[in-house]
């Protein structure tokens, strides 16, 4: 079982102990037809209550027994993903993933649905399954354990909800910026002789601001992989009109060619690795300030820092950190054979050493080859 699959298995535990079905999970003794399933993943993606995955769960009674799914009634992720494909959905279907895990001895079947920004999920033409349909332009959704039914369309509450939600209407000053900043292409870069600033196309009271100052002779182990040594550190504001949002300290590396967030780091056993989460804040600036630079910068897409690592969420930082803490301190020197620069001036040689079996325990953990594995973009 993968280190993903673990997760997936305590949380379904979890979720079954609780004794309950709730707005993100939903329990099925068996598979029912296809306009079924179609309709239990719309339900789920569109829930509103709750951030992070949604799980449709098989082989779990309502009374919350584990009975696990007949032998050949399992489902293969291609087969969900196909017949989401052949479904009329007026834009693009959810995004799930299909395991089989063994709970008390017994094999069930565990679609996640994907949480983003796409939702309402709906059709645009009819979908017939024998005498079940579901109905173009109809919003279903899910409030506690309960999904709207089949014939009917979700309350004109939750609907106007998913739309605001949709378009990023009913969030906070600091979520509404980040949601604008999850499409670099939206924002507009311009030089001015106030410095480097960026605007957004649609809402351009939305700023980010490059400010001038900097500060020099800023060293960590990631800013010597670059040809140029050199390195300052720089704060970029995040501004909604006049009132600063966000503000965070960025490097400037390569001398000016590579602009970054400084990332976020972590120690393992008294030794530093560095890593960006990529749905945090500081990874989508960091996509801004690739696509929106000056040419300079641009010409750096491909000078990959190797010293950085990334990760899809929170959930994965978590489970590498587990891993690493156990298995770095088994890894030797002769193990880990560096593929990255050395620092010319050998400052911080100790730590890339560190950094080498951070980035070759990544590699086994996310079962990657550590001699051709890219961890940056």
């Amino acid at each position: 079982m993968s280190d993903r699959e673990h997760e997936l298995a305590y949380k379904i535990r979890e979720l079954i102990a609780w004794q309950k079905e709730g707005d993100y999970w939903d329990f099925k003794q068996t598979y029912g037809d296809n306009a079924s399933l179609v309709h239990d993943i719309i339900c789920l993606a569109n829930v509103i209550s709750h951030k992070g995955d949604r799980y449709l769960i098989y082989g779990v009674t309502d009374s919350c027994e584990v009975v696990g799914v007949e032998d050949g009634a399992h489902k293969k992720q291609a087969d969900v993903i196909d017949l989401l494909r052949n479904v009329p959905f007026a834009n693009i279907h959810p995004d799930i993933y299909l395991d089989l895990i063994t709970i008390d001895n017994k094999i069930i079947d565990v679609i996640t649905i994907k949480d983003d920004d796409n939702k309402p999920y709906f059709l645009e033409k009819i979908y017939h399954c024998g005498k079940i349909c579901l109905y173009p332009g109809t919003i279903y959704t899910r409030k506690r354990d309960s999904n709207t039914p089949k014939d009917r369309s979700a309350s004109y509450y939750d609907v106007e909800m998913l739309w605001k939600h949709r378009f990023g209407i009913n969030l906070s000053g600091i979520e509404r910026v980040y949601f604008l900043m999850k499409n670099p292409d939206d924002w507009e870069y311009f030089d001015s002789y106030r410095g480097t600033e960026l605007f957004h196309k649609y809402f351009p009271e939305y700023k980010i601001k490059y400010l001038e100052t900097e500060m020099e002779d800023f060293s960590e182990p990631y800013t010597y992989c670059y040809p140029n040594n050199k390195a300052s550190s720089f704060n970029v504001d995040i501004y909604y009109h006049t009132t600063r949002l966000i503000q965070q300290l960025c490097v400037c590396c390569d001398g000016g060619r590579v602009l970054m967030p400084v990332p976020d780091v972590f120690t393992i056993n008294g030794n530093p690795f560095y890593y960006f989460v990529k749905d945090s804040i500081k990874y989508i600036l960091y996509k801004i300030m690739l696509k929106t630079s000056g040419e300079h910068t641009r010409l750096s897409k491909k000078l990959i820092n190797p010293y950085i690592m990334t990760f899809s969420d929170d959930l994965s930082l978590d489970s590498y950190k587990e891993y690493a803490v156990n298995r770095i301190p088994q890894l030797r020197e002769e193990d880990v054979k560096p593929f990255h620069r050395s620092p010319k001036n050998g400052k911080f040689a100790e730590h890339i050493k560190s950094i080498d079996k951070c980035i070759f325990a990544y590699c086994e953990w996310n079962k990657t080859n550590f001699a051709h594995e890219r961890l940056f973009i």
